[in-house]
């Protein structure tokens, strides 16, 4: 960028006009904008189609035409609604963003391992909780059973 006065010689008479570098500055932001007037406002005015990257049941993103209808938590391996409050609190505050995941559909979701969100699929959620219990019940009961070994 240039600082200062700058030397530019006048056409008519051939002496040096000083000019300041607000004014390249200006010269430069108008042929940037008049550039962006001429650009396409559109994707479809390009022939580009959006992707939307999804998870497949396999944990493997993908490219989608169609936008995702369950939106993920990667860290905790939660699914849930796009419109769930408790995660849209979570992107506000600016987290949960670099690890959000989207899903095609439920059967996806739970395919790839994700459980349900307890705050915007409750019912679910307590389905998956009870389902889970005797899980960890067992996982308990051989721990003792180890440990006591």
């Amino acid at each position: 960028m240039l600082l200062g006065l700058t030397g530019r010689t006048d056409s008519a008479s051939g002496a040096a006009t000083p000019t300041t570098s607000s004014t390249v500055v200006r010269a430069a932001v108008r042929k940037v904008v008049w550039r962006r007037r001429d650009a396409p406002r559109s994707a479809a005015h390009t022939g580009v189609v959006k992707t939307y990257t999804l998870l497949d049941k396999d944990r493997r993103p993908y490219h989608s035409p169609t936008p995702g209808t369950l939106g993920g938590y990667r860290r905790s391996k939660i699914y849930g609604r796009l419109d769930c409050p408790s995660a849209l609190r979570s992107i506000a505050k600016g987290q949960y963003v670099q690890h959000r995941v989207f899903f095609a559909d439920e059967e996806h979701a739970i395919a790839a391992g994700y459980r349900p969100c307890g705050s915007c699929l409750r019912p679910k959620y307590r389905q998956w909780l009870a389902d889970s219990e005797p899980q960890k019940a067992t996982s308990d009961t051989e721990r003792e059973l180890h440990n006591d070994g």
